[in-house]
């Protein structure tokens, strides 16, 4: 097996393995499929998913604009692409989050982000950002789910972009 073939079978192991299969209207394959084709250096421009934006920084900083709701199958890709970014650059990934254009966690996002585990794809979260009722309500969420897993990457909230930066670049060197 060349290295180009066991990098696809691992992303398309990690898109299908069964803790992160979304039994509602998205196929799995189908996604795998493009992260078989995921090159870091595309995702450097903003990107659209649905009415959401991404891109990547830095090499390992996944930046995140909520753009409304977010659902089941939103989630699914974006833990999807977040697993690939950090099995190709061979660590955990940081992550930096807008909220100002949050909406709502549909119910089907609740019920399948309950079944994610982070711990190997994501090494801090610093989300920025929306008003102080989305960041109550964030709050409010993230803590209910470190309490029932305390083994989560770090994860706080800035009122500023600049602050939640400064939160990555000191788990960045910490982690060394």
């Amino acid at each position: 097996m060349t290295a180009e073939e066991g990098r696809e079978a691992a992303l398309v192991g990690v898109v299908q393995a069964p803790a992160l299969r979304y039994t509602g209207g998205f196929h799995a394959h189908e996604h795998a499929r493009d992260l078989r084709r995921m090159n870091i250096a595309d995702l450097t421009e903003w990107t659209t998913l649905g009415t959401h934006d991404y891109r990547v920084e830095s090499t390992d900083i996944f930046h995140f604009r909520f753009g409304g709701d977010l659902d089941g199958p939103t989630i699914e890709q974006l833990h999807g692409m977040q697993r690939g970014l950090a099995v190709e650059i061979g660590r955990p990934i940081f992550l930096l989050v807008d909220i100002s254009r949050f909406g709502e966690f549909t119910s089907e996002a609740r019920n399948f982000s309950k079944d994610l585990d982070p711990t190997d794809v994501i090494d801090a979260t610093g989300i920025y950002g929306g008003s102080f009722r989305q960041r109550m309500v964030m709050t409010m969420l993230t803590r209910a789910g470190s309490l029932l897993r305390p083994w989560l990457p770090p994860l706080q909230f800035f009122a500023h972009e600049a602050e939640a930066r400064s939160f990555l670049d000191t788990c960045r060197h910490g982690r060394g």
